[in-house]
């Protein structure tokens, strides 16, 4: 009988090689990662240049993995967490990212087109040379790309009644 450490690590590693099987290993893993298992956690792990075209990563934790260049074209990543990710130039066309954590993560010169970025967090996201298009569907007040399209970003700052006033010190 195996113990729970070695089970998760088990099914870490199968989960790593059928994600790095290519297209005909991405049916098995979305009928394989439903089959009653919590959300996996990948985090930190190499798939730079994988095809996951059409994978459901839905809830995955992939948070601080490597996945440059890789091809993640209709992708479902709904709510996964991609923080610090590096996704530099990979193509995630027609992928949805609803409510995904993509804080601090490297988008820069990804393919952004027809992507579905609605309730993801963005904040620290590098966007540099991403492209996108008119159907790129972004968080609210987000406007990463200086796209005059977008709602403009609000700043927030304090206001008081009272003008400033120096202090001495000694206040009463």
């Amino acid at each position: 009988m195996r113990s729970f450490g070695t089970q998760r690590r088990t099914d870490r590693k199968q989960a790593i090689e059928l994600l790095r099987g290519g297209p005909e290993s991405i049916a098995r893993w979305n009928s394989w990662r439903f089959l009653g298992r919590e959300p996996l956690r990948l985090s930190y792990c190499n798939l730079a240049g994988a095809d996951l075209s059409g994978a459901d990563l839905a809830g995955v934790d992939l948070h601080a993995s490597n996945l440059r260049h890789t091809k993640l074209i209709g992708a479902n990543l709904t709510g996964a967490d991609l923080r610090r990710c590096n996704l530099e130039a990979a193509d995630l066309s027609g992928a949805v990212l609803r409510s995904a954590n993509l804080r601090a993560a490297n988008l820069r010169a990804a393919n952004l087109v027809s992507t579905d970025l609605r309730s993801a967090n963005v904040r620290r996201a590098s966007f540099k040379q991403a492209r996108t298009d008119e159907q790129t569907l972004w968080p609210d007040r987000v406007n990463p790309l200086g796209d005059p399209a977008a709602p403009p970003r609000r700043r927030w700052r304090r206001r008081t009644d009272k003008p400033f006033t120096p202090s001495d010190g000694n206040e009463e």
